[in-house]
């Protein structure tokens, strides 16, 4: 997660190095500094949001574990008080 985070901040830094220098008619193939950061920022909070899914699911998964082994042990120690 470390990974996404700083890949984050570098293009947030690069946008801030960047600027707002936009020209008075650009062409839609000119990749400008500032227009690469945007899409790598993009391309960095989808992967994030992708990323976190995945996280919750696991998560979710070792909680349903976690519960099941509580019920388990709970059912065992009714069984050992008989």
């Amino acid at each position: 997660m470390r990974r996404v985070e700083a890949r984050v901040l570098v293009a947030l830094f690069a946008l801030f190095l960047a600027g707002c220098h936009r020209h008075e008619r650009q062409q839609p193939d000119d990749r400008s500094a500032a227009h690469e950061a945007g899409r790598e920022a993009y391309r960095l909070s989808h992967e994030t949001k992708r990323l976190a899914k995945a996280a919750n699911r696991k998560l979710r998964q070792a909680s349903k574990e976690a519960h099941q082994g509580w019920v388990d042990a709970e059912h065992q120690a009714k069984t050992d008080q008989r």
